[in-house]
C-alpha cells in the first residue's frame, strides 16, 4: 500500500519517512483540508482499490477572552470556541450575555438563534464575530454536536464600585455585575446617563428602561 497527501495549503500534511509510511504529520500552525489516499495498486490474489480519508485543521479559541483579542472589526469573522464553563447570564430581546472565567461577550441573536439565562455550555462552537459601535459581540452561533448543555439556577454576579468599573472596564464588558449605593448624578436623557459613587463617575446607557 502506498500513500499520498494533497492539502488545501502548503505544508499543512505530509507524509513520515516515504510513500510506503501510513505516518501523517500534521501542522496545526496552519488551517485547512488534507486528503490521505491509500492505494493498493492490486496483485494475483486482491484486486486494485483506493481510500481516502479528509483531515480538517483548524484553530480553536480557547477562551471568549482570547475571541475577544482577535483582530474583531465591523466585518463578520468565523472562528471555531471552546467554550468552558460560559454561562449565559442575561437575555433581553435579540441581545444575550456570555461570560466564561475569561471575559464577557454580547451574543446577538437572530435567525432563529435562542438562548436563555442560565444555560451553561462547554465544547465547541462555531460563531461569527464583529464589532458594532467598538462592542465585540458574537453574530452566529452553531454549536458542534459534542457541546454539552446544562441549567444553573445561579448565575455569575460580581460585585464592583464604579471605581474598579471605570478603571478595569475591558474586563467587566459583556458580563452580570452589581453596583451598590451609587447616584444617579446626570439624569437619563434617551437611556443615556451617569453615575457616581463616592467620587468616581461613569457614563451608562440602560438597556432595558430609562433611569
Amino acid at each position: 500500500i502506498t500513500y499520498s497527501v494533497e492539502s488545501s495549503v502548503q505544508d499543512l500534511a505530509d507524509l513520515g519517512d516515504n510513500e510506503k509510511s501510513s505516518e501523517i504529520i500534521v501542522n496545526t500552525n496552519k488551517e485547512g483540508t488534507a486528503t490521505v489516499t491509500a492505494t493498493f495498486a492490486g496483485d494475483d490474489t486482491y484486486a486494485a482499490s483506493k481510500a481516502s480519508y479528509t483531515i480538517n485543521v483548524i484553530n480553536v479559541i480557547t477562551s471568549i477572552a482570547d475571541l475577544k483579542k482577535q483582530q474583531l472589526d465591523n466585518t463578520e469573522k468565523s472562528f471555531t470556541l471552546k467554550l468552558t464553563d460560559a454561562v449565559v447570564s442575561y437575555v433581553h430581546g435579540d441581545n444575550a450575555y456570555m461570560e466564561d472565567a475569561s471575559a464577557g461577550i454580547l451574543v446577538f441573536l437572530k435567525d432563529a438563534q435562542t438562548l436563555t439565562a442560565g444555560q451553561k455550555f462547554n465544547g465547541l462552537v462555531e460563531v461569527s464575530a464583529k464589532t458594532w459601535y467598538s462592542l465585540p459581540e458574537i453574530t452566529s452561533w452553531a454549536p458542534f454536536t459534542s457541546m454539552t448543555t446544562e441549567t444553573v439556577t445561579e448565575l455569575p454576579l460580581q460585585v464592583v464600585t464604579v471605581e474598579e468599573l471605570k478603571n478595569n472596564y475591558d474586563k467587566y464588558e459583556g458580563r452580570r455585575v452589581k453596583v451598590l449605593g451609587a447616584t444617579v448624578s446626570k439624569a437619563f436623557s434617551d437611556k443615556n446617563g451617569e453615575i457616581t459613587q463616592n467620587g468616581p463617575s461613569i457614563t451608562l446607557r440602560a438597556g432595558d428602561t430609562n433611569i
